[in-house]
């Protein structure tokens, strides 16, 4: 902290940094973080004098920073709460308070209670006319979604375009800097590309650095509440969103076990929570969460009796749980959205509930239940009826983390993809459609049989959209 404080008091009072002698202008202050907030975020040093930048140091140090806490708080609309910290000056041996304002990543611009308005521009703030409000809410809203906003606090380097590039090549698409910008993955800023909120969440190498909430924790419980034993755990704290997603279906996988029923002379084997509603569950989640929301994590917790996902944000404006039985649907994160409907994850045509109601009618599973808590939105998937009278197979120990539409024996999964490439040369993305698991699994199994000579492969490169599969014909 103390080379922080050195570096900032060599500067000027510039577009990130502020000197306030005292707090004897607590108002003044509140200002400052509103106009620092509407921009890219900044610094207030209280105990500096702002133009010689002599270290006065503050009395009381920690009224000081109880009475800016408080200020701002109050003040501000909605309310910013901005990390504060007493430091010393080891030069002078005086206390100093440091006030960090984060840029504030909402639809609206941060407003004082009093209706007026501020931003930073250059070593100022700047008082704006309604106007110049409403152009700020365009920016921010215009752009249409949190998600579609530059990360300010990130650089491209936080982006991992090579997994990027790859997921799209399976795709059939080739990723060049044009779609980089098309599908908002990135955008330029003053003259240089920076990640989207949305960019850096789907393809972040750790967007956890900027977006600290986007994890999920996952529970297994024994008994039909939460506050049993857990007997399966795991805490997703670390990747992009779309590694948490494959990581939610791993865990969610190898919890869902399958119960055999039987008719007669028939024996009918299904899982306790029907995959196909799962996998919806879990894309619309990733597609539709507030990520905006502070505090607000995904959570997975499977009981004896239910399964529930829940994802932070309320229903969008304009839309609720009959609506979305109804078969419409809003999209509240418009570059998400856009790049898991690139990416074949999503139908952007509000065509959940007729999977929920195929699987109920077709296979006799329960229809789900939304509920609304709080600053968060749950989906509660109840256990298929006949599983708790059903002989269950035992659930796939923690180790086991390929889901079980992929553990089909690996001689009739061999058998299966040559007949999908004896109607000619396919990619893996589409073998893996056909065969209804991911492309992870299906590029698993076709090395597989690259190595053992029963399929071979077209000479481009892996990420490459050319790349396509073939039956060996040489092979006896």
């Amino acid at each position: 902290m103390a080379l922080v404080l050195a570096d900032l008091l060599t500067a000027h009072e510039s577009s990130k940094v502020e000197f306030k002698r005292d707090t004897s202008g607590l108002q003044g202050i509140v200002r400052e973080a509103i106009a620092f907030a509407n921009r890219t975020g900044g610094v207030i040093l209280v105990g500096v004098d702002d133009k010689s930048r002599e270290v006065v140091g503050v009395d009381d140090p920690q009224r000081a920073e109880q009475q800016i806490a408080q200020a701002v708080y109050d003040s501000t609309v909605p309310p910013l709460a901005p990390d504060i910290v007493v430091t010393t000056d080891p030069s002078s041996g005086n206390e100093v308070v440091l006030v960090q304002v984060h840029r504030f990543q909402g639809p609206d611009p941060v407003m004082h209670t009093d209706g007026s308005c501020y931003e930073r521009i250059s070593s100022s703030k700047k008082k704006v006319g309604p106007e110049r409000v409403e152009a700020m809410r365009t920016e921010r809203r215009g752009r249409s979604s949190f998600d579609q906003l530059p990360a300010m606090a990130a650089t491209m380097d936080d982006l991992d375009l090579d997994d990027a590039r790859g997921r799209y090549a399976e795709r059939g698409i080739d990723l060049d800097d044009g779609l980089i910008r098309t599908f908002e993955i990135a955008e330029e800023v003053n003259g240089e590309l920076v990640p989207t909120n949305g960019g850096l969440l789907l393809f972040g190498r750790k967007p956890q650095k900027v977006h600290p909430d986007a994890i999920c924790l996952c529970a297994r419980f024994r008994g039909t509440r939460k506050g049993a034993d857990i007997m399966d755990q795991d805490e997703i704290r670390a990747g992009s969103m779309l590694t948490i997603l494959d990581r939610m279906d791993a865990f969610i996988d190898r919890n869902n076990p399958t119960a055999s029923v039987v008719r007669g002379r028939q024996r009918d084997n299904f899982r306790h929570y029907d995959p196909i509603i799962i996998r919806e569950a879990l894309n619309n989640a990733i597609a539709h969460a507030d990520y905006s929301v502070d505090g607000a994590r995904f959570h997975v917790h499977i009981l004896d009796d239910r399964l529930v996902i829940e994802s932070p944000g309320t229903w969008v404006t304009g839309i609720d749980a009959d609506d979305v039985r109804a078969g419409h649907s809003k999209t509240r994160n418009r570059a998400i959205t856009r790049n898991l409907h690139e990416l074949d994850l999503i139908e952007e045509r509000g065509s959940f509930w007729g999977k929920v109601l195929t699987a109920h009618e077709e296979r006799g599973y329960p229809l789900p239940a939304f509920e609304d808590v709080g600053h968060s939105l749950r989906v509660i998937i109840p256990i298929h009826p006949a599983a708790a009278k059903a002989e269950t197979a035992p659930a796939a120990t923690e180790s086991d983390k390929t889901p079980a539409r992929q553990r089909m024996p690996r001689e009739e999964r061999y058998a299966q993809f040559e007949q999908f490439l004896a109607e000619g040369p396919r990619s893996t993305a589409q073998i893996a459609k056909l065969a209804d698991m991911t492309t992870r699994g299906a590029r698993e199994i076709l090395q597989e049989m690259l190595g053992g000579g029963r399929v071979i492969v077209s000479d481009h490169p892996p990420n490459s959209p050319r790349r396509v599969w073939s039956v060996n014909s040489e092979l006896d």
